[in-house]
């Protein structure tokens, strides 16, 4: 059986999921900010510290803008590819 969907109902199909995209990224982004404003208190204690983290496959390119690097194979979290990457603060 196939079903046929109005193009009303693809065009709110493709709002939601760009918000659901924006929504994931405003997340990595307070995150990363965080971790780069804590970098300030690592570097008074005299730490070597690496910030890690799971970036969704389709998010790689805006984490390496940011000088992280992909140092793990893909896998699924929550249903969705990610890979660990990281940076040196």
């Amino acid at each position: 059986m196939k079903v046929k969907l109005t193009e009303s109902f693809r065009i709110r199909i493709m709002l939601y999921t760009c918000i659901s995209l924006l929504a994931a990224v405003l997340v990595d982004m307070a995150v990363l900010l965080f971790c780069i404003r804590s970098r300030i208190l690592v570097s008074d204690y005299g730490l070597n510290e690496k910030i890690n983290l799971h970036a969704q496959k389709r998010a790689m390119g805006f984490y390496e803008k940011l000088g992280f690097i992909t140092v793990s194979d893909e896998f699924l979290e929550e249903g969705v590819v990610h890979v660990s990457m990281e940076r040196e603060i």
